[in-house]
């Protein structure tokens, strides 16, 4: 998920609008959108995503970590203006809702 949200990144950088960077990578709007607090986290801060994915199972769907992951960044008001913060002026952040 990590690596497709940066991908597209990379070609959005380079000037070209969202949907040709989507087609490039050949990953879906609704994949990138959807999975982005996982990518998000990971970004702004690793070592908590590695805690939240110690208690992940390969038996629970995807979904269920992407909430998981949502509501750590929505739980933690600093680590949410560090991530709101990024995405205004890192390039590693996009402009996903």
């Amino acid at each position: 998920m990590v690596k497709s949200y940066q991908k597209v990144l990379q070609h959005y950088r380079r000037g070209k609008n969202l949907t040709v960077s989507y087609k490039a990578v050949r990953v879906d709007w609704n994949t990138i959108v959807g999975t982005a607090p996982i990518a998000e986290l990971t970004i702004a801060s690793p070592e908590q995503d590695r805690e939240l994915l110690k208690g992940h199972s390969r038996l629970q769907k995807l979904q269920t970590f992407v909430l998981q992951c949502a509501n750590f960044i929505e739980n933690d008001p600093v680590l949410l203006a560090e991530i709101e913060n990024m995405k205004k002026t890192s390039p590693q952040t996009s402009p996903f809702p």
